[in-house]
This record gives structure tokens, sequence and C-alpha cells, in this order.
């Protein structure tokens, strides 16, 4: 099944990732000057679960500004705190911080896969331009865009 771009698994037991997207978590190649891969695991939507079917929705409209907790929170049908609350409990994280995390695995996959410039980059992953995504890329991903961009081709 595909969600939002991703190739989800159809593993379904209990207590594990079912799906996974590889993404390079440093850009500082190795000693043969490779990028370096870890998996990083999404979890996969399943039919009638409110946080899956959030989850699913906040996948398919990732490239949203406007997409928030809120909205993830009125697409599951509960309360932001519920939400919030339920949301920890299947993910570990905070729907906020798993949203961001979303937004910039999709920028990554767009700045390996396209010559888009970055503040379009930042427009398609639901950031609204550059000047917000470069801080939440940097932190999570340790450079800025553009310099991801230039190690990931030159690896």
């Amino acid at each position: 099944m595909a969600v939002g771009g991703l190739s989800l698994a159809h593993d379904r037991r209990p207590g594990r990732p079912l799906c996974s997207l590889p993404r390079p978590y440093s850009v500082k190649g190795g000693a043969g000057g490779q990028a370096q891969f870890i998996e990083r695991p999404v979890p996969e939507p399943k039919v009638g679960d409110a946080i899956s079917d959030a989850v699913a929705y906040a996948l398919a409209h990732l490239d949203d500004p406007g997409l928030d907790v809120g909205r993830l929170a009125a697409a599951a049908h509960m309360s932001r705190r519920t939400f919030d609350r339920r949301f920890r409990q299947a993910t570990g994280v905070s729907p906020l911080r798993w949203l961001v995390t979303q937004r910039v695995l999709r920028a990554q996959h767009l700045l390996e896969s396209t010559d888009l410039g970055v503040d379009a980059v930042a427009r398609r992953s639901g950031f609204g331009d550059g000047v917000a995504m470069r801080p939440h890329f940097r932190r999570l991903v340790g450079v800025p865009p553009q310099a991801y961009r230039d190690a990931f081709r030159a690896a």
C-alpha cells in the first residue's frame, strides 16, 4: 500500500514497526565518502484506527502549511488533548514533533530526487518557505538543506 508516496508493508504482528523509510542520518561520508543510512520507522495506517487514520491524512496532506495538530485531532475525531495523549502512546513522540519530522523527511526526499530550489522544496514539504524549513532541517539532519543536497549528490 502506498500512502503519501511511502510504500507500506503489510506485517500486522503486534509491537513491530510496519514500515520504514531509509534516510541518510549523516551527510559526512564514511571512509569511502559514502552517505550513511538508517531505517526510520513510520507507523502503517490501519483501517478503522483513529491515530492511523490521522497519520494517513497527514501523509496525504503533508504539503499543506495549514496542516497542524489541531487538524490531525479533528481528522481523528478527538479533542486535541486526547489526540496528543493517544498519539504519544502509539508513536512515542508528540504529534508536532512527528509532523515536523515527516516534513523534514519529505524535504530530504525532494532534495535528493529533484532540482527544485530550497523554497520550492519547503513549500512542497508544508513549511511555507525556506526560512521556516531551515532551522527544523538543520536541527534534525545536522546541516542546512543546500549543504545536504550538495553532499548527497557528491556521495
